[in-house]
């Protein structure tokens, strides 16, 4: 059952005109649109993707065989072929789905990792070269969703490129469904010219600065629901409101140091991607000075990057975050801490980066890799005899 937003629900009383749905007050969903929303019903277990609603995040001590991990991503080879468009009468593809014209069906579906790895905010779970099908999570301006592709061949020529969502935010769906549309139909020469699709409204309030603003309730959601759903949720809008002077200056407190403690312990993408870019927002901030003296929070922070459940954009976030924050931040470092904090740089630069998609280092694994080498750099300023051993670091790869 699909509903395009140009009109209301209507309800069938036997009247000679429809009685439109009521509005209900602050639905962002109550004006026409073209946003196109869909449901897809499955019997299928976890094998094809069934999602658990409320599944809660699993912590790092969690059996390794448990864990989703992007290490190694594989690629279609050259002689994989997608199946074709199944010929059953009941058999219906998505509203959200590209066609694409010409190409193979390995270079339609390296093209679609690719985009999903390099353009976005994502973490590729799962590629079956078999039944040509990608699973991955997205999180595009701290909204986040999960998706299923299917790649058919299409018995006229070309490819159908089905994009679901499995679970998430629709807006979120919807951006990134356009955003691939322009990516996999635009050739090679103008790629790059492709930017990403900006959502018309942003489906939470406008927070003006010097408003009277609370993040309670967020705090609330995030530290006291157990639910991965929720608690990602309560990081994004935690994320919207610390656009907001006001809101920003109550996260910079002693308070939330435990909350930021145990959100790093999570292994869930759909968290550490807006959480990265709050610690971002917040790490420039002197009044945040009780959340980044602390190795409690710092060395969490160096030890997700390049972890399995972050991906190459949530490990640059972090790395950022922790650039800023010791350049803000340095001065105020116990000698210990600096130690402790010298030593786990060191050991994620000599560790390298992973191969994420198989392919050689990335641009975002360099900046990475230059974010932890100038937070490293300043803390060998802060303490000279660090120096000597920042000095010794084996990046044979870079």
């Amino acid at each position: 059952m699909f509903f395009d937003g140009s009109s209301y629900y209507e309800l069938d009383l036997g009247l000679s005109e429809p009685m439109p749905g009521l509005r209900l007050s602050g639905d962002f969903y109550h004006e026409a649109d073209d946003v196109t929303r869909g449901l897809s019903l499955s019997l299928y277990n976890d094998a094809v993707g069934f999602n658990y609603v409320g599944e809660t995040c699993k912590h790092e001590e969690a059996p390794a065989t448990k864990r989703r991990s992007n290490l190694p991503i594989s690629r279609f080879g050259e002689e994989d072929e997608a199946p074709q468009v199944p010929e059953d009468d009941f058999f219906q593809l998505e509203q959200t789905t590209i066609v694409v014209r010409g190409d193979s069906s390995a270079h339609v579906g390296n093209r679609m990792i690719d985009f999903l790895h390099t353009e976005g905010t994502s973490l590729i779970t799962k590629v079956n070269c078999t039944k040509f099908t990608i699973k991955a999570e997205v999180c595009l301006d701290g909204l986040s969703c999960e998706i299923k592709v299917r790649i058919y061949h299409s018995a006229f020529g070309g490819h159908m490129v089905e994009m679901q969502r499995r679970s998430g935010d629709g807006l979120a769906f919807h951006r990134l469904y356009q955003w691939a549309s322009q990516y996999l139909n635009s050739d090679a020469d103008s790629r790059h010219l492709v930017v990403e699709p900006q959502l018309a409204s942003v489906p939470l309030p406008v927070i003006e600065a010097g408003g009277d603003v609370s993040v309670a309730p967020l705090l609330d959601l995030v530290g006291n629901s157990g639910n991965a759903q929720l608690q990602a949720e309560g990081v994004q809008g935690l994320l919207h409101t610390s656009k907001n002077v006001d809101a920003a200056l109550q996260l910079c407190s002693t308070q939330t140091l435990a909350m930021f403690q145990d959100l790093l312990q999570l292994v869930c993408f759909s968290i550490a991607a807006p959480l990265s870019q709050l610690l971002c927002c917040l790490a420039s901030l002197p009044q945040a000075k009780d959340i980044f003296v602390d190795q409690q929070v710092l060395r969490p922070m160096i030890d997700k990057v390049w972890a399995k459940a972050s991906g190459e954009s949530v490990s640059e976030q972090l790395a950022q975050a922790v650039c800023l924050a010791i350049a803000q931040h340095a001065g105020e470092l116990s000698l210990y801490n600096t130690r402790e904090l010298n030593f786990a740089l060191t050991e994620k630069l000599n560790g390298g980066a992973p191969e994420f998609a198989g392919d050689a280092v990335s641009a975002r694994d360099l900046q990475t890799v230059h974010h932890l080498q100038e937070s490293l750099q300043m803390l060998s300023l802060v303490n000279p005899f660090q120096s000597d051993h920042a000095c010794h670091l084996r990046l044979g790869a870079y």
